[in-house]
C-alpha cells in the first residue's frame, strides 16, 4: 500500500506540472488574442496583463492543492511505512516498527499471548514496561523486560 501510494503520488505530481507548463502556454496565447484587439492591427498590453495574471494566478492556485494533495499521500505513506496506521490486519498487514517504542501494560495487567488469537503465554502485572516490535491491526507484539515477546492488544497498553 505504501508503494502503490508513493507512485500514485508521482504520477500527479508529474501530471500537475505538464497541465501547469500547458496552461501557462495556453494562457498566454488567449491572452495574446485577447490583446490583438478585433481586427488584429493594433496590440493592447493592458488587454494582455488583464487576461495573463489571473488565469495564471487561478491554474497556480488550483495546481497547488494539487500538489498539496499529493505531498499528504506521501505523509499517510510515510506513517504506514513506520508503523502507525490503524484498521483490520487485512489493510494494514504486518508493519515492522523503524524505531524503539517503550510502552507500559495498563491496569489490571494484560495476557501475553504466544500468536495472536492463541492461548494465554503469560501474564504481565500492570505497569510493565514493554518494547512495542510489531503491529497487525490491532495486535501489537511486545517483548517483555525478561525477553519473553508475545502479542497484546494494542488496548492493552499506553
Amino acid at each position: 500500500m505504501e508503494d502503490r501510494l508513493r507512485r500514485s503520488a508521482l504520477l500527479w505530481r508529474s501530471v500537475a506540472g505538464a497541465a501547469l507548463v500547458l496552461g501557462v502556454i495556453g494562457s498566454i496565447i488567449i491572452a495574446v488574442a485577447a490583446a490583438r484587439g478585433p481586427y488584429g492591427d493594433e496590440f493592447d498590453a493592458l488587454v494582455f496583463v488583464a487576461f495573463l495574471v489571473p488565469s495564471v494566478f487561478v491554474l497556480t492556485l488550483l495546481l497547488g492543492f494539487l500538489f498539496m494533495g499529493t505531498q499528504m499521500m506521501e505523509g499517510l505513506a510515510e506513517l504506514i511505512g513506520i508503523g502507525y496506521a490503524g484498521g483490520s490486519s487485512r489493510q494494514a498487514g504486518s508493519l515492522p516498527l523503524s524505531r524503539t517504542i517503550h510502552r507500559h501494560v495498563k491496569e489490571p495487567g494484560a495476557a501475553l499471548f504466544s500468536q495472536v488469537g492463541g492461548r494465554d503465554f503469560t501474564w504481565l502485572s500492570s505497569g510493565t514496561e514493554v518494547v512495542e516490535l510489531l503491529r497487525r491491526g490491532r495486535a501489537v507484539k511486545v517483548s517483555a523486560p525478561d525477553g519473553v515477546s508475545g502479542w497484546l492488544r494494542d488496548s492493552e497498553i499506553f
